[in-house]
């Protein structure tokens, strides 16, 4: 990542309102998957604390975000395969 500006950054509360609310139901859901993959949205650069306030950089966090989702869905996909392969021929 290079030349980080200011304008990058903006609060985790403008971001949830303007752009994360479309892809999270609602703020529990949003503060859920970020508790669970705070460390590494936080080691790609994507979240950062400004004082006591949470401030994410919001096209990197999406693009984060929509890799880890991929991701997760991908895992559970080779489960199931896993778990219904025996059934295909029933």
């Amino acid at each position: 990542m290079s030349g980080l500006q200011i304008e990058d950054w903006v609060s985790q509360d403008e971001w949830f309102q303007a752009r994360g609310s479309k892809l999270f139901a609602n703020r529990t859901r949003w503060d859920w998957f970020l508790r669970k993959h705070r460390k590494f949205i936080a080691s790609k650069g994507c979240i950062g604390q400004l004082g006591k306030q949470v401030v994410v950089r919001p096209d990197y966090l999406e693009h984060i975000i929509n890799r880890l989702l991929i991701n997760e869905a991908r895992s559970r996909a080779s489960k199931n395969q896993s778990v219904y392969q025996g059934l295909a021929n029933d």
